[in-house]
């Protein structure tokens, strides 16, 4: 099979999504990801998580609790202190 040009320009067009996408490294002096996730896995309600991203400068974790029940966090990365999601517009 031989591959054109047009080929790889399309497999990295829709690579490009995910890096564009991506985000920057958590800022310098931020604590570890898993001293930030431990205490929201040592909830007794915790089940699993479901996705953490960085983003705007905190990481937004979501969760699932063991009646099934979602659940979103912001974190700082420098402090560890969660804080309120903003609303959805």
């Amino acid at each position: 099979m031989r591959l054109t040009p047009c080929a790889f320009l399309w497999a990295g067009l829709l690579c490009l999504p995910s890096v564009v996408l991506a985000e920057a490294a958590p800022p310098e002096g931020s604590k570890p990801l898993t001293e930030i996730l431990r205490p929201i896995e040592a909830r007794s309600d915790f089940a699993y998580f479901e996705e953490v991203e960085l983003e705007d400068g905190k990481y937004k974790i979501e969760y699932f609790t063991k009646d099934g029940s979602k659940q979103k966090i912001e974190v700082d990365p420098l402090t560890g202190t969660p804080s309120q999601p903003a609303p959805a517009r």
